[in-house]
């Protein structure tokens, strides 16, 4: 299966149906196609369309990307994906995937800097 790179964004395609996983973290799995990702799992990049089962998905790797937070996330703080593929603060364990550069007030969407992704201490 192939891919494209576009920039800071790669199209793979999808294991799953991801239509309700639009600005939410994806892992890229062993047979190369994405899925959602969960918590402590290493997230590939931010999904940026609304792929079915088998088509073409969108995935920001680097750069400043849109993600749906299910918390208030202030500023300079490291996000990590949470059970269903949603920003949370990184804590111990999890794989940090970003940074955030604009806030939320609460649960919604967040702006973030993508960046190479580590396990926090």
């Amino acid at each position: 299966m192939g891919s494209i790179m576009n920039g800071n964004q790669v199209s793979k395609l999808a294991k799953v149906d991801l239509r309700a996983h639009q600005y939410r973290f994806v892992k890229l799995g062993t047979d190369d196609l994405v899925d959602i990702c969960g918590v402590a799992e290493q997230a590939y990049g931010v999904l940026l369309n609304i792929p079915n089962i088998g088509e073409n998905a969108e995935v920001a790797c680097l750069g400043e990307t849109q993600v749906e937070a299910v918390e208030l996330i202030a500023a300079n703080v490291l996000v990590a994906p949470d059970a269903d593929g949603k920003a949370i603060t990184a804590t111990t364990n999890d794989f940090v995937r970003g940074i955030c550069t604009k806030a939320s007030t609460g649960a919604g969407m967040i702006t973030i800097r993508l960046m190479d992704s580590y396990k926090a201490l």
